[in-house]
């Protein structure tokens, strides 16, 4: 069964679709927060440049899930269920999706930000970009995970893909104290709508990173 499942990733798979996919939502996420931190730096030429770049690539890793889906038939051999592959690389998907969906919504308003908010915003979008590379970095060693652990090394991936709970658990939290601190000033309506709009969607990037974690466990478990 080993010897199998060696073969089955010597040539191109649909796991080396899914690292190849998962770098290029890693990529945009890190464009992602490019942009928005010369957003709120007031850099809108910078911003609506790198905002283009986002875009493009998340054009890119829908061909790429595009292709993964188109070769993949319902009765290929795979080391996992089929269904739980193609709902993983749905939620990682949803990743990128939802980054371009922020880099189009800024670029609808030009807003100031004064220093806290800024800190602020900038330790929100560290924490909930870091998920996204340490979970690029799991999916990138897939045939390992999949095919090659030992008991206790698969013990400690399960930790570690369990810790996308408390990481998510730590940007819910910081999501509350950002919209709390939001309600405690008075903003521009319009304004304040933009903000709270942006913040819910970096925390919906958490989200779906904590949900391809979960799938990413299931297959292990297999």
């Amino acid at each position: 069964m080993r010897f199998i499942l060696s073969n089955l990733f010597r040539k191109k798979s649909p796991f080396d679709g899914l690292k190849e996919h998962s770098e290029k939502v890693t990529l945009g996420v890190r464009k992602m927060k490019q942009a928005f931190l010369y957003y709120i730096e007031g850099d809108f030429e910078n911003f609506s440049r790198v905002s283009e770049e986002v875009i493009k690539i998340e054009n890119e890793a829908d061909w790429i899930k595009g292709n993964i889906r188109n070769h993949l038939p319902k009765g290929i051999f795979m080391p996992v269920d089929r269904t739980t592959f193609l709902d993983c690389l749905k939620e990682l998907d949803g990743i990128l999706d939802i980054a371009e969906d922020i880099v189009i919504w800024l670029g609808l308003k030009k807003i100031t930000f004064d220093d806290e908010l800024k800190k602020n915003l900038k330790l929100y979008i560290d924490v909930t970009t870091k998920m996204v590379e340490e979970l690029n970095t799991l999916i990138l060693d897939i045939k390992k995970l999949i095919v090659s652990l030992s008991p206790k090394e698969r013990k400690e991936i399960k930790n570690k893909l369990k810790n996308f709970h408390l990481e998510e658990e730590i940007t819910d939290k910081m999501e509350r104290e950002l919209l709390k601190k939001l309600f405690s000033d008075e903003k521009d309506m319009v304004e304040f709508y933009h903000i709270t709009h942006t913040i819910f969607l970096l925390a919906h990037i958490a989200d779906k990173t904590e949900n391809t974690s979960d799938y990413l466990r299931v297959m292990l478990a297999k």
